[in-house]
């Protein structure tokens, strides 16, 4: 029997959102998404049952997401960077 998850860390909110980290923190702060409850003095979360409360209460979109992306835009420079002594 596993445990029921009744908070989520910042990892699981952006996983559970599709958002990344910068994007539901802005959220956060900007007071558009729920706030994380202090857990102990050093350990915050989002409440499971707020998280999904705040993403049904989102519009309908009137156009198709765009496929996830990732991180396609940025450089890749690490695919194109040459190493010292690796076969070219």
């Amino acid at each position: 029997m596993s445990t029921p998850v009744i908070y989520l860390d910042i990892t699981q909110v952006c996983q559970a959102t599709s958002l990344s980290r910068t994007a539901w923190l802005e959220l956060v702060t900007k007071g558009d998404a729920p706030k994380p409850r202090a857990l102990t003095k050093q350990r915050s979360g989002w409440l499971l049952r707020e998280v999904t409360e705040w993403c049904e209460s989102r519009p309908v979109a009137d156009r198709a997401p765009p496929p996830n992306t990732g991180h396609s835009n940025r450089p890749h420079a690490k695919r194109n960077r040459v190493i010292e002594g690796a076969p070219a």
